[in-house]
């Protein structure tokens, strides 16, 4: 049942309704849906953003990072956290282009798929937990200051931070699930000097921070997008 057959049930037998009855009823049930996305409760301003089309085009996005977080070729360059600059990149990206929660999502999901088809470097879970970490903490540390999220230079403090924290579970992981027991872990771990230290401790800073600055860029040039399209289609740009 339309607006206008409401109107004519409502109002019983009688003369129809005028164009400008047939107008207000067509245009007041829309009036109060935008009402709910503007000044509404939190959670109903949410649900319209996200049913507003957006939501389609950020699953498309997560499925493409989670995909070639996955298949992420392992470079023998030698330098400690260099594949950072593609997996922290991407998770940083989907956080600021999706929202709380969807650096999380992708980051389970590429270690899931990362492990189903047999691309950890040791073959367990602990091999791609690093992607799990990493999108639990960008989610967190965003949702407690999100002013982070409007600056490069402040996001890229945010990957070298992450990085430095997660970058050791698989190397040590690599150790432990080949056999080595936890004091000899102890002993390989202190034996390291405090050059090695440096280089290991910079080189995760360094490609961290890469990562942020990355992240924020793929971020925007997504955004731009989406507005351009949403322009030349007629459609309203999701947010």
């Amino acid at each position: 049942m339309d607006e206008v057959e409401l109107l004519r049930n409502w109002g019983g037998p009688g003369p129809e309704p005028s164009e400008a009855s047939i107008t207000v009823a067509r245009a007041a049930p829309l009036r109060s849906i935008e009402a709910l996305g503007k000044g509404g409760p939190a959670f109903l301003r949410w649900a319209y953003r996200r049913a507003n089309g957006g939501i389609r085009n950020v699953a498309v996005l997560a499925g493409i990072s989670t995909a070639a977080i996955m298949v992420q070729p392992h470079t023998p360059l030698g330098l400690p956290g260099h594949r950072a600059l593609g997996w922290l990149s991407l998770l940083l990206m989907m956080r600021l282009v999706g929202g709380t929660g969807w650096a999380t999502a992708v980051g389970l999901a590429s270690a899931l798929g990362t492990l189903a088809i047999g691309r950890s470097p040791n073959g367990s879970f602990w091999g791609v937990m690093q992607y799990v970490m990493a999108g639990i903490g960008i989610d967190a540390f965003l949702a407690v200051r999100p002013q982070l999220a409007k600056n490069p230079l402040y996001l890229a403090g945010v990957g070298a931070l992450l990085l430095a924290l997660v970058g050791w579970i698989t190397p040590i992981s690599n150790s432990f699930v080949g056999g080595v027991p936890l004091n000899g872990i102890w002993v390989s771990l202190s034996s390291v000097g405090a050059s090695g230290w440096m280089r290991l401790l910079g080189s995760d800073l360094g490609f961290g921070a890469g990562a942020g600055v990355i992240g924020y860029g793929l971020a925007w040039v997504v955004n731009q997008q989406w507005r351009h399209m949403a322009a030349r289609f007629g459609l309203r740009a999701s947010s």
